[in-house]
């Protein structure tokens, strides 16, 4: 019996220094009080305190009621989707939009995407974007500026379909970064003249636009002989000709118009075969006594000679 006193009042002066992990009466009565209010929510005592915790670590400043304001603010009429589902959604509706070509960029990008990002729309961070891209650094800084903008895009899109708020901010991180890629090459007015006088006849007409209209590649390999005589002084890119969707109109240079004129009563397609034949005749033609390299030089030759001559960047831009 002694010996339990003596437990008994060492227990006593431990609980009188704070020094003791039994319960008090005031904090038995805290748990009953916390216990009860969780009733109903189907949260236990315990899973409760963990998630405070958490929260708690990951928002040190302000009140968990602040972040619950917030979240409601921004996921309160969003619907959830997966990552996945929704850039396939995307993809169909780009398909529909813009250019072969750049719809298969878009595809090839948010395949990308969706490897790195196994989850719903609305749970995404801008620390997982960051990560993202810092997996990319071997990459151009060109080639990243590309997947942003796709990304990009796509965040856009997901608004309009109600799977992101409007007030999300992801898009703070995906801001360009800076291109410290050399000058592209062009063709000196010698060297042109050269290349359209070896051009061989089926070939000249396309080697004579891309230089003098700076067009893309893929659009006037699209064209018919219709698109380029039925605007007078214009050459004609339909929508469904051009890389973004949208009608353009091409002034026809004097020296264009004079180079074209044998060709001033045909029809059909400027080019009869397929892209990759192209590909080769025109590298054939750019090599050998030619020695030239660059599958865009001639739309970079035609951007800086039309710059310096109008020296009007937007105009040209616009041009092109």
């Amino acid at each position: 019996l002694s010996m339990v006193k003596a437990k008994a009042l060492a227990a006593l002066k431990q609980i009188a220094k704070g020094q003791t992990n039994q319960p008090t009466q005031h904090e038995l009565n805290e748990l009953r009080i916390a216990q009860t209010a969780l009733q109903g929510t189907g949260v236990g005592l315990v899973d409760a305190i963990n998630e405070y915790r958490q929260a708690k670590q990951s928002m040190p400043h302000g009140t968990l009621m602040e972040a619950a304001k917030a979240w409601t603010e921004n996921h309160a009429d969003v619907k959830p989707i997966s990552f996945k589902d929704a850039a396939a959604e995307f993809i169909r509706f780009r398909n529909n939009r813009v250019s072969e070509r750049m719809a298969y960029e878009d595809t090839l990008n948010m395949n990308r995407f969706c490897e790195a990002f196994t989850i719903d729309v609305l749970d995404l961070t801008k620390a997982a974007i960051e990560a993202f891209f810092d997996g990319q650094a071997k990459l151009t800084a060109k080639t990243r500026n590309h997947r942003r903008q796709t990304l990009a895009q796509f965040l856009a899109w997901c608004i309009t379909r109600d799977y992101l708020a409007p007030t999300h901010r992801l898009g703070e991180v995906l801001g360009r970064e800076a291109v410290n890629d050399p000058p592209p090459k062009i063709l000196t007015p010698t060297q042109f003249e050269k290349l359209l006088n070896a051009a061989p006849t089926k070939l000249l007409p396309i080697i004579a636009l891309g230089g003098f209209t700076g067009a893309r590649r893929s659009e006037i390999l699209r064209l018919h002989w219709r698109h380029v005589w039925s605007v007078e002084g214009h050459i004609e890119l339909e929508a469904h000709l051009t890389k973004t969707k949208q009608r353009r109109l091409i002034k026809m240079q004097p020296a264009l118009n004079k180079w074209l004129q044998p060709w001033r009563h045909k029809n059909g397609a400027l080019w009869e075969g397929t892209e990759g034949q192209f590909d080769y005749a025109f590298r054939k033609l750019m090599s050998g006594d030619n020695n030239l390299r660059g599958k865009n030089l001639l739309r970079h030759s035609y951007a800086s000679y039309r710059l310096a001559e109008t020296q009007n960047a937007p105009r040209t831009a616009l041009e092109m």
